[in-house]
């Protein structure tokens, strides 16, 4: 586009006026298509340039239509910015510990949370982008999975009307939470048909091969987790194992780590606590922060626990929720889980173990029903895992 535009310069300095204008026209109509905002800018001031002579302004009523013009593509632009600041400041909201506790109450009092409020509020088609985008990462974060599926597809809607606005980053992107969105809903007919359309862009393009098939094992693990189909994800975790192996070095750390911990739920809900256990022990050489390292340590917690190392849980127990303290205030489900790995111990009978599964059972129920507190159990069934337990004893 930048192109362009000099080249518009060049035939005005060459006095080629009529010609100018008409690639003035063209330009500025594919201005407009991949809504590039800031170019229309300049190509109004060209524009106006062309209506003075000699320091005398020709055309009045054209200059004044260019001046509207000028106004409205501010008002795009500040509206999409607008978007792009409130899509900032929920990211950074992510980074604080308690994101998780937070009500759709709590996201109202952003500041600019009323863009969200209708969808009038967006003003272009990437700002509808954002819209639905940003909705659909908020009803995410308060557990709301089918208005969150329901706000991707209105994304994905957008993408298919304005291919041209878009680019694949952002269609793998969107497909990737879309499939995400999918598996919380548990609506797997829709999840087929998006691994489906993601699945043919990597028959187009090498390029993104690697990412899409990496997309493919964590969603798809995290819809047999969903539709609790362990023995189809305890299958597919072994061949995704041995695909990270493979691949390590092609793969994103942050999605070597996050498959690693579905891999390890895999194992753990098929009662594969040896395998579990062997691959909480694997560290790749990645960089970036681990993906949830309360759930890696419960896990590891589960493992001990089911391999008999009972002795040393109080003393790990103890260790981690030390240092989780001095990040963060210890969630309500995280104390109640905590107190059952440094009790294990000393339940020496089965009617004292049984007795500490029932107790902490019921205690996880309870939480169950605290929708600012039950985020814990989007990523792991604890209260299933122990009713599991107590049918053992």
């Amino acid at each position: 586009m930048i192109k362009n535009i000099l080249f518009v310069d060049l035939l005005i300095d060459r006095g080629l006026i009529d010609k100018a204008k008409k690639y003035i026209k063209r330009v500025k109509e594919y201005a407009y298509r991949y809504e590039e905002f800031s170019l229309i800018f300049l190509i109004i001031e060209i524009e106006e340039s062309l209506f003075f002579e000699h320091g005398y302004i020709v055309n009045r009523t054209d200059l004044r239509k260019l001046n509207e013009e000028r106004l409205k593509i501010h008002e795009l632009i500040n509206n999409l910015t607008e978007f792009r600041i409130l899509k900032a400041e929920i990211q950074e909201l992510q980074l604080d510990d308690n994101y998780l506790l937070m009500t759709i109450e709590d996201y109202y009092k952003i500041p600019q949370y009323a863009l969200l409020i209708s969808e009038e509020k967006a003003l272009s088609q990437k700002a509808k982008n954002l819209w639905s985008y940003l909705n659909a990462l908020i009803f995410y974060f308060v557990r709301d999975y089918k208005s969150a599926l329901l706000m991707i597809e209105k994304q994905y809607q957008y993408y298919h009307l304005n291919t041209t606005i878009f680019t694949r980053d952002d269609y793998l992107q969107m497909l990737n939470n879309y499939l995400l969105f999918c598996c919380r809903a548990k609506n797997d007919k829709k999840f087929y048909q998006i691994i489906n359309e993601l699945d043919s862009l990597s028959d187009k393009n090498k390029k993104d091969e690697v990412y899409i098939k990496t997309v493919k094992y964590y969603r798809t693990l995290e819809l047999h987790y969903c539709l609790e189909e362990f023995d189809s994800a305890f299958k597919l975790a072994k061949e995704a194992e041995e695909y990270i192996e493979s691949n390590s070095d092609r793969i994103e750390p942050f999605d070597i780590k996050y498959l690693q911990m579905l891999i390890i739920r895999a194992y753990i809900n098929f009662g594969q606590y040896e395998n579990a256990n062997r691959y909480l022990q694997i560290r790749y050489l990645t960089k970036g922060f681990a993906y949830n390292e309360l759930l890696a340590k419960l896990f590891e917690f589960i493992t001990q626990y089911k391999l008999g190392n009972t002795h040393i849980l109080e003393y790990s127990v103890n260790s981690w929720s030390k240092i989780t303290q001095t990040k963060r205030k210890l969630y309500k489900a995280e104390k109640i889980l905590f107190s059952f790995f440094r009790m294990i111990d000393y339940a020496t009978s089965s009617d004292s173990k049984k007795e500490l599964l029932i107790k902490t059972s019921n205690k996880l129920k309870e939480i169950e029903k605290n929708s600012s507190e039950n985020f814990i159990f989007e990523d792991f069934d604890f209260i299933r895992w122990f009713e599991v337990e107590l049918n053992k004893i």
